[in-house]
């Protein structure tokens, strides 16, 4: 590490240790609480480990039993789609009489780097064989990714060996990426980990060397610090810059502010940057352009980003009765096809949901007529909005339409609406039935809930 990027991964800690708080299943949890529970939970977890790895318990229940394990400590973020669910298609979905040794094998704790890589690209190897082997009534998205084999793999190291191994977590190589410490250009992608592993130790060690209290588990604090910044760096809170930064910089790709949120990144298209502006309910150039209040302007938005992410999405809008401002199809899902009724709520504060729960029951009892005749029964109630009321009351309220109607009501941040649609075009396998994990609970939304939920994370 150079010096500048020493100085910001200390930024990083400083910010970190002045509010040492983690999100922990929708509520805050002091960082040494949360490091309990993390021990107390390996305890558990390392004991079913041996049982598979003595060969106590097969492949299928050690699947099971890890599952309920992930659910009752879910301190790793296991429980989503790269983690838990990789797992579930292994046992599932490839074929051959191998896979619980090859498996089993891959899980024993490596002792050197050199073995870890090994592990790594023959699990992988194997994964990617079974893949380009399955039948040809197996879809490719039922079957473990190749890209997930670090994941899995480096978390049950962990558990068996916190202080040798840590999680290999797709939002701490990004983070490091944007610093300049690229932890995914080695020729393999156990080389890879190795490379990653060197650099977490690096940054563990310079954090130990700058704090005046004893760091007990540096793996741990790393990841949160980095964890922390992967959180904050979301579309609404990245700006452009008018000049390409030097090679020592770590300055992320960003530079001079404009407007709020009126910018895009490199991967967001400009026809939805202006979305958290507009639910801020501010006018955009796009919205005096096309002559539209800011309101409704941000209700056609939310119907692009929709398509965006690959939903038929039709707006309502003024004209078409009382009812919500749109909805949204999946088709050809992986389970069955679903519809999402939502409403775009421009608000320069918090939207709180208030005497508005009469409204979107009658939201849901009297789905669009589109949606009658395709027979689709929305599974979710979706908000869209700038932030939310997160008081008790609110929730409540939510809480009770959902008990009355069968209905999830979901809330979500036009920020972590554009979070999603980045994580979409970044990768083609995060398909409409992963996305629907997003909407089978009623409540808010977070950032966090996203990452664990898609296997961000």
């Amino acid at each position: 590490m150079n010096s500048a990027q020493k100085e910001r991964l200390l930024e990083y800690l400083k910010e970190f240790l002045a509010h040492p708080f983690i999100n922990s299943e929708g509520s805050e949890e002091p960082f040494q609480e949360f490091q309990e529970k993390r021990i107390l939970a390996i305890l558990e977890l390392n004991s079913l480990i041996t049982d598979f790895l003595s060969e106590k318990i097969n492949l299928k229940d050690f699947k099971e039993k890890h599952d309920l394990a992930c659910r009752k400590f879910p301190f790793w973020g296991f429980g989503g789609t790269s983690g838990q669910m990789q797992l579930n298609q292994l046992v599932k979905n490839v074929v051959g009489d191998d896979k619980e040794l090859v498996f089993r094998k891959s899980l024993l704790v490596p002792k050197t780097e050199k073995e870890a890589a090994e592990k790594i690209d023959s699990f992988t190897a194997y994964i990617s064989e079974k893949r380009s082997a399955r039948s040809a009534g197996t879809n490719a998205l039922s079957m473990p990714r190749v890209a997930s084999v670090a994941y899995v793999l480096s978390y049950f190291w962990e558990i068996q060996n916190k202080s040798l191994w840590p999680v290999s977590y797709n939002s701490s190589k990004r983070v490091l990426d944007e610093l300049g410490l690229v932890a995914g250009k080695q020729e393999t992608a156990g080389q890879n980990y190795v490379w990653y592993v060197g650099v977490i130790n690096e940054i563990a060690s310079w954090y130990k060397a700058n704090v005046s209290f004893s760091i007990k588990n540096p793996f741990w604090i790393v990841e949160h610090v980095l964890f922390r910044q992967f959180v904050k760096s979301s579309p609404n809170n990245r700006i452009l810059t008018d000049e390409a930064p030097a090679e020592t910089k770590v300055e992320p790709k960003i530079g001079k502010n404009k407007l709020l949120n009126e910018v895009a990144n490199e991967w967001l298209p400009p026809i939805i940057a202006d979305l958290c502006d507009l639910a801020l309910n501010k006018e955009t150039e796009w919205s005096k352009r096309n002559n539209l209040k800011a309101d409704k302007a941000f209700e056609k938005k939310v119907r692009f980003a929709f398509t965006l992410l690959g939903y038929e999405a039709v707006e309502l809008g003024q004209g078409k009765g009382r009812g919500s401002d749109g909805f949204a199809i999946s088709l050809n899902a992986n389970d069955s096809d679903y519809a999402i009724i939502y409403d775009a709520k421009a608000r320069d504060d918090k939207f709180s949901v208030g005497t508005n729960d009469r409204e979107i029951y009658e939201y849901i009892k009297n789905p669009p007529e589109e949606l009658k005749k395709r027979r689709l029964r929305p599974i979710c109630f979706l908000i869209i909005s700038s932030q939310f009321d997160e008081s008790q009351t609110s929730l409540n309220r939510i809480i009770d339409v959902d008990s009355r109607t069968n209905t999830r009501v979901v809330m979500i941040s036009a920020s972590d609406l554009l979070f999603v649609i980045e994580e979409k075009l970044k990768n083609f396998e995060l398909d409409h039935a992963r996305i629907r994990q997003l909407f089978v609970a009623t409540g808010i939304l977070t950032r966090d809930k996203i990452v664990e939920l898609l296997g961000i994370r």
